[in-house]
């Protein structure tokens, strides 16, 4: 299934890599990680849905290196040493 939608929340307050509305294609940056709010490291949140509006939306599961992270699960982002 192809998204049509994605949300990314708690990102860096610098110039995002990509636009609104913009189509990406895989390993494309998308967002830099940002530390707002009350929290005690930086992190993303990112959501996938298959339309909009989001009411009434599905969810698109989000492969990374092909596979589907556990909840709360780290990613480690080739080439950056995070």
């Amino acid at each position: 299934m192809t998204a049509r939608s994605s949300h990314y929340a708690t990102c860096s307050g610098t110039a995002s890599p990509s636009s609104r509305g913009e189509e990406v294609a895989p390993g494309q940056m998308v967002a830099r990680c940002g530390n707002s709010g009350n929290s005690t490291e930086p992190h993303v949140h990112v959501q996938a849905i298959d339309r909009l509006p989001v009411h009434v939306a599905k969810a698109v599961p989000l492969l990374f290196d092909g596979q589907l992270p556990h909840n709360g699960q780290i990613l480690q982002v080739p080439g950056t040493g995070a």
